[in-house]
């Protein structure tokens, strides 16, 4: 009998539970990566210090390292330059939810976990070029942070320069993705829904741009507002299988466990 209770205490264990975690979906466009505002904040500012939570920009070319930002006076001519005549396109688009530097541009939300329709395809796109994937925190960035389980979402475009989209576009395609926030502990610090809005965010999004010749030239990165929508959380194959297994077994466990002590 001592094994069977054993059996069914793995069992609990090992069974998810959403009983504390909120999900949301967000959908956002390639637009709002691409919509920026200029404004002539002294040296050093901080979107966040601007009340800039949509448009604060930040653009680092690879053969300069020396970053022009849309926000600050001293760059916002060099960062409008570059965005109106480059011809730098996204190919490759970053979410974390880690605090850190996204802080200084008004994110807040703490990552309890990525979860897209349970497929194996963790964000979707409306252009089947851009491709979803769960990555991994990079050790380049420093310490995984402690909140989560050191997970990032991201979208990648490996088509070619033709199907990627840049500054000024007609038509620009739609991601969406599901976040987990634990109810007991969902933001940093004093930090909160946008406006007091429940399920309304600042995202903070890393991104890399390459040119015509399909070759790396900077990082660009910055934050839009999205307004979330509640969303049921869809269990991974494995929780699907552990449920079937103590559907079935945890009957015939107790049936035995009922014959022993007769």
């Amino acid at each position: 009998m001592k094994r069977y209770i054993f059996i069914f205490f793995i069992f609990l264990l090992s069974s998810p539970v959403y009983s504390e975690i909120k999900w949301w979906e967000f959908t956002f466009s390639g637009e709002d990566l691409m919509n920026y505002t200029i404004f002539d904040g002294a040296d050093g500012s901080k979107p966040v210090e601007l009340g800039i939570f949509s448009g604060a920009m930040t653009y680092v070319p690879v053969n300069t390292g020396t970053p022009i930002r849309s926000y600050q006076a001293s760059t916002n001519d060099a960062f409008e330059t570059w965005a109106t005549t480059s011809g730098d396109k996204v190919w490759r688009i970053n979410l974390w939810g880690y605090n850190g530097a996204a802080a200084s541009y008004g994110e807040s939300y703490k990552v309890w976990g990525w979860n897209c329709e349970g497929s194996a395809v963790p964000g979707w796109s409306s252009d089947s070029n851009w491709v979803g994937e769960i990555g991994d925190w990079s050790p380049a960035w420093g310490q995984t942070p402690a909140n989560n389980n050191g997970k990032i979402i991201r979208w990648i475009n490996l088509s070619g320069y033709d199907s990627v989209f840049g500054f000024g576009d007609d038509q620009y395609p739609t991601f969406t993705f599901r976040l987990g926030l634990d109810e007991d502990d969902p933001f940093f610090g004093s930090g909160g829904w946008y406006e007091g809005q429940e399920g309304k965010l600042v995202f903070w999004f890393g991104s890399q741009m390459f040119n015509s010749s399909q070759e790396y030239t900077g990082s660009y990165q910055g934050n839009f507002i999205l307004q979330g929508i509640p969303s049921e959380p869809v269990p991974e194959p494995s929780s699907v299988i552990l449920y079937l297994f103590g559907f079935f077994l945890i009957p015939n466990i107790m049936r035995k466990i009922r014959t022993q002590i007769n």
